[in-house]
């Protein structure tokens, strides 16, 4: 495939808008602009840092499909933010700790619904992060001047 470097960067901001889409809702609720700000930045960071490569070395091995970019997107969208936020265990304090009435730790030990918390955001940012590298490769796929 021949991808000049301006499709990618066309891409690339294509991809960061779909991810800013909760930014948006956020930024409206909010009467702010910061939250799409926020959100199309950090969007655009991992498209440059982890996007950008991975899908280089997918086309490389000749594994650029919507699905493959779309998987590699997920793992891109939640591990930062995975690894960030992982919650660690540290019964030496003894602490407890609630948030909006969910007990999250007991005596420092994390309580199923901290994890499941956790889950549910690896699988917002995972979300995003695979419909941003879906967005990508279709933008990129549409613009080539060969097929991917």
């Amino acid at each position: 495939m021949k991808t000049s470097a301006r499709v990618m960067c066309e891409a690339l901001i294509v991809a960061a808008l779909v991810a800013a889409i909760p930014g948006l809702v956020l930024s409206l609720l909010a009467m702010s602009a910061w939250p799409l700000i926020v959100f199309y930045l950090v969007a655009l960071i991992h498209g440059i840092v982890l996007g950008i490569p991975l899908f280089l070395l997918l086309r490389w091995r000749k594994f650029a499909n919507p699905w493959t970019c779309a998987g590699i997107g997920a793992l891109a969208g939640a591990t930062p933010i995975g690894a960030l936020t992982f919650p660690i265990d540290r019964p030496q304090y003894g602490a407890g700790s609630t948030i909006n009435g969910l007990v999250m730790t007991v005596n420092g030990i994390h309580t199923p619904e901290a994890w499941l918390s956790y889950m549910a955001q690896l699988l917002f940012f995972g979300g995003l992060g695979a419909a941003s590298a879906a967005a990508f490769w279709f933008y990129v796929k549409a613009r080539s001047k060969n097929a991917v």
